[in-house]
């Protein structure tokens, strides 16, 4: 949490930490929304489920520039 306050003194973009519960009715307003183009998500990496810990690892850097998903489908080996 420290991070994230020293971050945020140097931030041009205000940061907030906030607690959301994923619910069926908002999930799927999201997922309207993203579809319509009305709201853009920027992917930065994937991860195929296997690697997990890495992405984990990846997000606790806190370098990320969008958000890291997690592909649960074929895997392709790096």
């Amino acid at each position: 949490m420290m991070s994230v306050l020293l971050k945020s003194a140097f931030s041009k973009f205000p940061l907030a930490q906030f607690t959301a519960e994923a619910n069926t009715k908002d999930l799927e307003i999201l997922a309207s929304l993203i579809q319509n183009k009305q709201i853009k998500v920027h992917i930065d990496k994937t991860f195929p489920y296997k690697k997990i810990p890495e992405a984990i690892g990846y997000i606790e850097a806190m370098r990320t520039k969008g958000k890291v998903a997690i592909i649960w489908g074929a895997v392709i080996e790096d």
